[in-house]
C-alpha cells in the first residue's frame, strides 16, 4: 500500500514527513541572486564597460540594432531556393554564401539571377569575374538582368578581391550611406594567390590559398556585417584522396569558407529536360537542380529544393510555382491540363505560363500564396550523409 506524503509548510522551507522520518524538501526562500530583471541587476554594469570602452558592443540580446540580427534580404530568383534557405525571404544582408557544386550545374546561373533581383530592390550588384569565363552580356540580359545597374570587375588574385570588397564599398558608401551591396565572387577555386602568379608553373604553393583566405575573412568579416553586404562565393568541388566512405568530396581554399560562411547551398544537375517524354531523343532545352542547404545560421538546415533552369530562360520560376499550385489542387485534378477560375477554356503549362508572363501582378498574387500557405510542403529536410561532421554543419 502506497503511503500518502504529506507536506506542511513553514515560513522558509516545506517539511516532508514519510515513514523513513523527517526532512527537508524544497526552500521556499528566494536566493538573493536570482532577479527577473536582469537589467535593472547589471544595467550600470552595461553602461561602465561602455563608458570605458567607447568602441565595445555590448549589449541586450532583446534590443534593436545587433551585429548579428538580419534585417534585410535579397531573393534568388527561385521560389525553392527562397523557402530552402530563409523561409520564402532570400539571402541575407550582412552574411557570408557558399554557392558550390560540380561543373556545369547551375551556380553561376543562380547567382545571375540574385544580381537580377538585388537591382529590383535597388541593391548594387558588382560581380567578381576571377576565371575571366563568367557570364557575358548576352546571356546576363537573357536572364533580365539590367547592364547599366552592374558593376563587372576582374581582380587577379586573392588578396586582390578582399582589397576591392573594402574600395568598392567605401565608395559607394560616401555617395549613398544606405545602399546594399552584393557582391558576386566566381570563382573560389579560380581565383590564385599573388605568390602562385609571382612564381613559376611548377612550383609548389602548399595551402598557400588557404592561408590567404583564412587570415582575409578573418579580417573582412566584420566589415561585412557592418556595412550590410551580402558576399556571395562561388565554389568548385575536388575529389577526396584515398576515401571510399563518406563524402568523397570536398570545396577548395581549406576550411576557412566552411566556417565564415552562414549559408552553404551545394547545387547539383539531377537530369537534363526535353520536351516529351523522359526518353526522348530531342536536344535538351535545360536542366533540373537540387540545391541542399548545408549550413545555415538564419534559418534550419539541411532542407533541400528542386528547380529547373531553362537554357534560354534562365530559373523557371514561373512553371515552380505552377507546379506547386497544381499539386495542391489548385488549378483542377485534369492530368496535362490546368482549370483557372474565370476561364472557360483549359490551360496547358505553357499557356498559362505565358499568361503569367503577360501579367505580372496576376503572378505575383499566385507566388505569394504558393510561398506563404504551400511553402512548407514543397521543402523537404534531408539526412547529413556520414562523414560530413566538421565540414557541413548547421550550426
Amino acid at each position: 500500500m502506497a503511503v500518502q506524503r504529506k507536506a506542511v509548510a513553514t515560513q522558509d522551507v516545506v517539511i516532508s514527513r514519510s515513514p523513513v522520518g523527517t526532512f527537508k524538501a524544497t526552500v521556499k526562500r528566494e536566493s538573493p541572486y536570482i532577479t527577473n530583471n536582469f537589467k535593472d541587476l547589471f544595467g550600470g554594469v552595461v553602461k561602465d564597460m561602455q563608458k570605458a570602452k567607447p568602441g565595445l558592443d555590448l549589449q541586450w540580446y532583446d534590443e534593436d540594432g545587433l551585429d548579428c540580427e538580419v534585417t534585410d534580404w535579397c531573393p534568388f530568383g527561385s521560389v525553392m531556393l527562397d523557402l530552402a534557405v530563409s523561409g520564402g525571404r532570400g539571402a541575407p544582408f550582412g552574411r557570408i554564401i557558399e554557392i558550390y557544386g560540380p561543373e556545369s550545374n547551375g551556380k553561376t546561373t543562380v547567382a545571375a539571377h540574385l544580381i537580377r533581383e538585388a537591382i529590383k530592390i535597388g541593391a548594387l550588384p558588382v560581380y567578381m569575374d576571377t576565371e575571366l569565363a563568367g557570364m557575358g552580356r548576352e546571356r546576363l540580359i537573357q536572364f533580365g538582368v539590367d547592364l547599366e545597374q552592374c558593376l563587372y570587375c576582374a581582380p587577379e588574385t586573392c588578396e586582390d578581391v578582399f582589397e576591392f570588397v573594402e574600395v568598392i564599398v567605401d565608395k559607394v558608401k560616401k555617395v549613398d550611406p544606405n545602399r546594399k551591396v552584393v557582391i558576386v565572387w566566381d570563382s573560389v577555386a579560380g581565383t590564385p594567390t599573388k605568390a602562385e602568379c609571382a612564381g613559376e608553373y611548377d612550383d609548389q604553393h602548399m595551402a598557400s590559398q588557404a592561408r590567404v583566405l583564412s587570415q582575409s575573412f578573418r579580417k573582412i568579416r566584420k566589415y561585412i556585417s557592418n556595412q550590410q553586404i551580402l558576399f556571395v562565393c562561388i565554389n568548385q568541388l575536388r575529389e577526396k584522396m584515398n576515401v571510399k566512405f563518406g563524402k568523397q568530396t570536398q570545396t577548395p581554399g581549406g576550411k576557412a569558407l566552411k566556417f565564415h560562411a552562414s549559408v552553404r547551398v551545394e547545387i547539383v544537375k539531377l537530369e537534363n529536360l526535353r520536351k516529351g517524354e523522359k526518353d526522348s531523343k530531342k536536344d535538351p532545352h535545360g536542366i533540373k537542380c537540387q540545391a541542399t542547404v548545408e549550413k545555415n545560421k538564419v534559418f534550419p538546415p539541411f532542407r533541400k529544393a528542386i528547380f529547373e533552369i531553362l537554357f534560354d530562360g534562365g530559373i523557371d520560376d514561373y512553371g515552380t510555382v505552377i507546379d506547386m499550385l497544381k499539386k495542391a489542387g489548385y488549378f483542377g485534378k485534369s492530368a496535362g491540363y490546368y482549370e483557372v477560375d474565370g476561364m472557360d477554356k483549359k490551360l496547358r503549362k505553357d499557356e498559362l505560363k505565358q499568361l503569367f508572363i503577360e501579367d505580372n501582378e496576376w503572378y505575383l498574387q499566385w507566388r505569394d500564396l504558393a510561398v506563404n500557405e504551400l511553402g512548407g510542403m514543397y521543402v523537404e529536410t534531408v539526412v547529413p550523409e556520414p562523414g560530413d561532421e566538421g565540414e557541413e554543419s548547421g550550426d
